[in-house]
């Protein structure tokens, strides 16, 4: 058995809820705010991931958020696996295992079938859900986490009021429910032939294209815009490229700044990434997204026709 190196209390958990017993079978890499376990149940065989937050995601998450998320989410059938058990207390939480491969592991996907995911979740009806993600308190809550700012590249305050300034001119009155962190490590191949999605964390009411912007993250723009594309089914218009490359500088310089925070945590250190040149990576995308607005929507007059 896998030499599993859990938190008591998460340990706890699992003893009380595989009361017949369980095995780690092992840890699932890649995740920044989770370690993540694969395990079996000794009672029915079935395997299911276990997520352990780090200290940081438990401070930063909004547990009721992601609840919601998961709820409203697991309403449109098999679009997400099974949540089985949720700690909102400790982020603790237990879902059955799709057995497939996650698309930042293959290149051999259905770009179409991933639209159509997304598609589905962004039609389900949020009624009460009141929820939404406001950009501006989402980074000034991360920036209160960053104890030496002076480490931030000015430029980032740049990009950042770029984007506050042109998201007033954006038309977002007609929000979904988005993923919020759909990128390719959280879109699951099912080996039945059907796509899923997986990690609600971050989930909101938000503009759909966001959603697509998440997908181009870190490294990702074409795929990204060939998600776009198969969206609008090859018919995206200017509104549509220029929320696509709005989000996705934003997005990056997110994840720029969480990468700053990480590097000198320790306990985030023992997630096994770089996370100085992860912090590198996101601001040049953002660089490179910046450059785009200016080149191609500087001086246009987009108003929302979706």
């Amino acid at each position: 058995m896998y030499n599993r190196n859990m938190k008591e209390g998460t340990e706890s958990i699992l003893d009380d809820f595989f009361y017949d017993g369980y095995d780690v079978i092992e840890e699932l890499k890649g995740g920044m705010t989770n370690h993540s376990y694969l395990v079996r149940s000794h009672a029915d065989k079935r395997k299911y991931v276990v997520y352990e937050p780090t200290e940081f995601a438990s401070q930063t998450i909004n547990r009721e958020r992601e609840l919601k998320g998961i709820r409203l989410a697991s309403n449109m059938r098999k679009i997400t696996s099974l949540n089985v058990f949720f700690d909102k207390k400790s982020g603790v939480k237990i879902n059955e295992y799709i057995e497939g491969v996650s698309l930042n592991k293959t290149d051999d996907y259905d770009i179409n079938k991933v639209a159509h995911l997304l598609k589905r979740l962004h039609t389900i009806q949020l009624n009460s859900y009141d929820n939404e993600l406001d950009f501006k308190e989402n980074i000034d809550f991360y920036l209160s986490f960053l104890e030496d700012k002076s480490q931030i590249d000015p430029r980032f305050f740049t990009m950042l009021d770029q984007f506050y300034e042109d998201t007033v001119h954006i038309n977002i009155q007609k929000k979904s429910l988005c993923h919020c962190d759909f990128q390719k490590s959280n879109v699951i191949r099912g080996e039945d032939g059907k796509y899923y999605m997986i990690d609600f964390e971050f989930s909101a009411a938000n503009d759909k294209i966001y959603d697509i912007a998440c997908f181009a993250n870190d490294g990702n723009r074409e795929e990204g815009l060939a998600l776009l594309k198969a969206y609008f089914q090859d018919n995206p218009k200017d509104i549509h490229y220029y929320k696509f490359f709005l989000f996705r500088m934003y997005i990056s310089l997110q994840w720029y700044l969480l990468a700053l925070i990480k590097k000198d945590d320790k306990e985030n250190q023992e997630l096994g990434i770089d996370f100085e040149e992860t912090a590198k990576r996101f601001f040049q995308d953002a660089l490179e997204d910046k450059e785009i607005l200016d080149k191609y929507f500087k001086d246009s007059q987009l108003t929302s026709l979706d």
